[in-house]
């Protein structure tokens, strides 16, 4: 005995209903990747700078950090010149994460400074143009103490 196959509510086959929800779950997810893919320009993007220590002996570098959270720039920032420490690109790190439903990037740009005398360094805030925005970081003030004053009792940061 031949039976006619089911029909549903719509009006499809039992077979077609698969493929018509398993082409909805496609779409959705499409939907979803296409959301987070845009989600990072939804979050406001900021422009740190951090040096590892802030004040140094002569003869000891530091080391400048430049990090970019959910927007980077097209390639290492430029930095301005500050006369008698030199800065010298060192690479960069990208970490990318997914937390509770909300994706973040960020990409630090290294860099190691040398300072050819002992002094007070000023490193001027840096402007960068990221992902449509203009960010600005905070000016960073770098102290370099002389060799001989070493073991003189001075303090240094850690």
């Amino acid at each position: 005995m031949n039976s006619a196959p089911s029909i549903d509510f719509y009006g499809a086959t039992p077979f077609a209903t698969r493929l018509h929800g398993r082409s909805c779950v496609a779409a959705w997810m499409l939907s979803v990747l296409a959301f987070f893919i845009a989600t990072p320009s939804l979050f406001a993007a900021a422009l740190t700078a951090t040096l590892d220590r802030g004040t140094i002996f002569e003869g000891e570098t530091a080391q400048l950090s430049i990090g970019f959270q959910d927007s980077s720039p097209s390639g290492p920032p430029s930095l301005p010149a500050v006369r008698n420490l030199a800065m010298h690109y060192r690479g960069e790190s990208t970490s990318y994460s997914f937390v509770q439903g909300r994706s973040s990037s960020s990409v630090t740009y290294t860099y190691l400074l040398v300072p050819a005398a002992p002094g007070d360094y000023t490193i001027p805030a840096i402007s960068v143009t990221a992902g449509g925005q203009r960010l600005s970081s905070q000016s960073l003030t770098l102290k370099v103490i002389p060799a001989s004053q070493r073991g003189t009792g001075q303090q240094v940061d850690a």
